[in-house]
């Protein structure tokens, strides 16, 4: 479109000047606009989720004038809009044939808005600029239409509509000679239908007419005047001479019209060919940005996972380390126990041996009062079978410290029972 708009300027020899963008939708096709510097880009739009993402393209660009209205054809200033779940869709006409299955109407009310005829009559156009009307909305025929509207349409030079869609039960205007536009031919495939006022052509048309009533009147007058003068014959001469300059005059600017339109049809086949590239590579840049947000989407998700991961270890972590701590505050209890162990063994080895001594030295005693005190034999054998038992119990003693030592948690119970199954041996320890 923009390259389109560029050949105009060239082949009108123009700067561009108003620039009037009906049904703008989100901005992607104003944009390119933008960069020919109008005198001033107006980009209409009446839907406010579309009317959100034209503004955030357009605010950095000067001399654009942004309205978020529905515009309405002729003097109307509301009227029925068609809404539907893609605010692509919404229009003043109900979609005749849907082109995509998931598109629903989801409304149908009455819009307060502004009419064509008062927002084109605020406009300050130049005859001297290229002026260019873009109409990029399924309802374009409403505006061509409306006799009020195409009056005011006049101070454009040339008129564009843009969008390929039909309303139900309704097909593009193509010819508006009776408001001095004409409809240049374009490729049968064709985004764009566009109209010129060909002001030139019109007056030229007006001439050749008024030339045709003329000569007609000089042919009557010519058989009335046979056998006029020298000096009439000379002057229905010269009146024929400028009849036929008249009419090469026309031949010759239908043919420059001829090439202008062979030029033009060139042109636009370019231009055509030029969107559908654009078109394929905008559909593939939608299809990267979708695979880009599932990527963003699937990296999220496993950000939260990992954080949801993380908190888990940490949790684990922090108990991890309580039961270390007590584990290591029992292990440095089960350690005293243990040395609290080794020293009762200790001491009770060392009485052990006492007892062992004592036990000889009963021995040595024992023999010696043998010797002396036979009489006393029954007393001896007593105390013999006494020592043996100490004996025995000084073994079971060992064998529990053994034990003792393997099941150093019991040791200091098996303690407690064994004072309290040999008192006797205290009380010699004493």
């Amino acid at each position: 479109m923009k390259d389109y708009l560029e050949r105009l300027m060239h082949f009108c020899a123009k700067k561009l000047g108003k620039v009037v963008y009906v049904g703008a939708g989100a901005g992607t096709k104003v944009v390119g606009l933008c960069d020919l510097r109008p005198r001033e880009l107006v980009a209409i739009e009446g839907s406010d989720e579309l009317f959100k993402a034209l503004h955030r393209k357009l605010k950095k660009h000067e001399n654009v004038t942004l309205i978020n209205k529905w515009l309405f054809p002729g003097e109307d200033s509301s009227g029925e809009v068609y809404f539907y779940n893609n605010p692509r869709f919404n229009s003043l006409e109900k979609l005749h044939d849907l082109l995509q299955g998931n598109v629903k109407l989801t409304e149908q009310r009455q819009v307060e808005g502004i009419s064509i005829k008062s927002m084109l009559s605020e406009l300050n156009a130049s005859k001297d600029e290229l002026n260019v009307l873009f109409l990029d909305t399924r309802a374009d025929f409403l505006f061509l239409e409306s006799a009020e509207g195409v009056e005011t349409l006049s101070i454009f030079d040339f008129i564009i509509c843009v969008s390929t869609y039909k309303a139900e039960g309704c097909e593009k205007v193509t010819d508006i000679k009776s408001k001095g536009f004409f409809q240049i031919p374009c490729s049968e495939n064709s985004e764009f239908t566009v109209f010129q006022r060909q002001d030139d052509i019109i007056e030229l048309g007006l001439q050749y007419d008024f030339l045709i009533q003329e000569n007609s009147a000089l042919k009557a007058n010519l058989t009335s005047a046979v056998e006029s003068t020298a000096d009439k014959e000379a002057e229905l001469v010269s009146l024929r001479d400028q009849l036929q300059k008249f009419e090469e005059e026309f031949m010759s600017s239908r043919n420059r019209f001829s090439e202008t339109e062979q030029n033009l049809r060139g042109q636009l086949k370019e231009s055509q060919d030029e969107n559908t590239k654009l078109l394929t590579a905008n559909e593939q840049l939608l299809k990267e940005k979708d695979e880009l947000i599932e990527q963003r989407d699937n990296h999220q998700r496993h950000h939260m996972e990992n954080k949801q991961w993380a908190e888990s270890l940490n949790n684990n972590n922090k108990e991890t380390k309580a039961e270390n701590r007590e584990l290591k505050t029992s292990l440095e209890n089960e350690k005293s126990n243990v040395l609290k162990l080794e020293k009762d063994y200790a001491s009770l080895l060392r009485e052990k041996q006492v007892a062992e001594e004592r036990l000889s030295k009963t021995e040595r005693i024992s023999e010696m009062n043998l010797k002396l005190l036979t009489k006393s034999q029954a007393d001896v054998d007593e105390l013999r079978s006494q020592l043996r038992e100490k004996s025995q119990r000084v073994d079971e003693l060992i064998l529990l410290i053994a034990n003792l030592h393997q099941k150093l948690e019991r040791a200091s119970l098996f303690y407690e029972d064994l004072k309290k199954t040999n008192p006797e041996l205290l009380q010699e320890s004493l």
